[in-house]
């Protein structure tokens, strides 16, 4: 989940809140497993105070997801200075999101459990990508968990995909 919030603010709309507490609500299906969230608070460069937008944006996302039920100790907070070059489209304008949050099972003694649970639904990068370009047939790929190749303690969802080949 990504948000954009306007230049130099650190609140989040009521719009995000409600994205926010619906991937956790959707996480909360997945059985017998803790939540960890992964936070991105970012700042870009052109706004003021890089440093201090980038630990409130981190606080405030951090403070809503306590009080959604995920536990502190499983919040991470990675805070990212966004620069031209991260944001900016070739057109010149900003595709700027300085909020992402991800969503993980913790399990104890691995995942693979999770691997056919209807409950779960990965929807991570890696396997959009994957089942997009055709190289996940989902009726044979046994654990869609295994096609994003992360490994947390559970991968429900991977790296960036690779972009697809200009034709």
């Amino acid at each position: 989940m990504e948000t954009r919030l306007p230049l130099n603010s650190i609140y989040l709309a009521n719009d995000d809140r409600l994205a926010i507490a619906n991937i956790v609500l959707e996480a909360r299906q997945w059985p017998d497993v803790d939540i960890q969230a992964v936070v991105i608070a970012g700042a870009y460069v052109g706004e003021k105070n890089v440093e201090k937008l980038k630990s409130e944006r981190g606080a405030i996302v951090s403070t809503y997801l306590v009080q959604l039920g995920i536990k502190p100790q499983n919040i991470l907070i990675e805070l990212k200075t966004l620069t031209d070059q991260m944001v900016k489209n070739d057109d010149g304008t900003l595709n700027l999101h300085q909020i992402s949050i991800e969503l993980v099972p913790l399990c104890n003694g691995g995942c693979e459990k999770l691997c056919n649970d209807p409950r779960v639904t990965p929807k991570s990068r890696a396997i959009q990508y994957l089942r997009a370009f055709g190289t996940l047939d989902p009726a044979s790929a046994g654990c869609l968990f295994e096609a994003a190749r992360r490994c947390l303690k559970c991968p429900l969802s991977g790296p960036s995909p690779p972009q697809p080949p200009l034709r």
